[in-house]
C-alpha cells in the first residue's frame, strides 16, 4: 500500500494586514453635523436623542444595543465586497446602508401617534417624520449622515 501525505502552509500576512486595517477603520452613523431643527432652536441631533431615549418612541429607530442585528446584517452584506474594494469604500457602504436602515426605522414607527393638534400642524400623523413630506428641513431624515474615520 502506498501512502501519500499532502500538506500546505497558509500565508497569514495578508489576513493580519486586513485585520489591522479593519481595526483602524471606523464608521459613524447618525446626526454628526446636524443643523437646527426646523421647528425650534435645538439641533436635530438633540431632537433625535430626546425622541430615541426619553420619549414614547424610546429605542425605536437609532442603531443602539437594541438593534445590533441590523448593524451586524449590514456589515455582513458589505464585507462580501472586501475582495474588490478598499476598506474605506466598504466602510462607506456600511455607513450608507446603516443610515438607510435608520430612515426605514423612523418611517416604520407609527405608535404612539402625534396629538391631533400637532398632526394638524404637520399635515400628517407620522410621529417621527418631522417636515419631510411638507418640505420643512432640516429634520430627522434630512440630517442623517455617516462618516468614515474619526469624527
Amino acid at each position: 500500500m502506498i501512502r501519500m501525505k499532502v500538506s500546505t502552509r497558509i500565508d497569514k500576512r495578508g489576513l493580519k494586514k486586513l485585520q489591522a486595517q479593519l481595526k483602524n477603520t471606523s464608521v459613524n452613523v447618525g446626526y454628526i453635523d446636524s443643523k437646527i431643527h426646523w421647528d425650534n432652536d435645538v439641533p436635530v441631533a438633540q431632537v433625535a436623542a430626546n425622541l430615541h431615549y426619553w420619549s414614547p418612541w424610546e429605542n425605536t429607530f437609532m442603531l443602539t444595543e437594541t438593534r445590533k442585528s441590523q448593524i451586524n446584517d449590514a456589515i455582513k452584506q458589505e464585507i462580501n465586497t472586501l475582495g474588490v474594494e478598499s476598506i474605506e469604500s466598504v466602510a462607506g457602504s456600511v455607513g450608507k446602508r446603516l443610515a438607510k436602515q435608520i430612515q426605514v426605522n423612523i418611517r416604520e414607527v407609527s405608535t404612539p401617534p402625534n396629538s391631533e393638534g400637532w398632526a394638524e400642524i404637520k399635515g400628517f400623523n407620522d410621529p417621527l417624520i418631522y417636515g419631510s413630506r411638507i418640505g420643512q428641513e432640516p429634520n430627522l431624515i434630512s440630517e442623517l449622515t455617516y462618516k468614515v474615520g474619526d469624527v
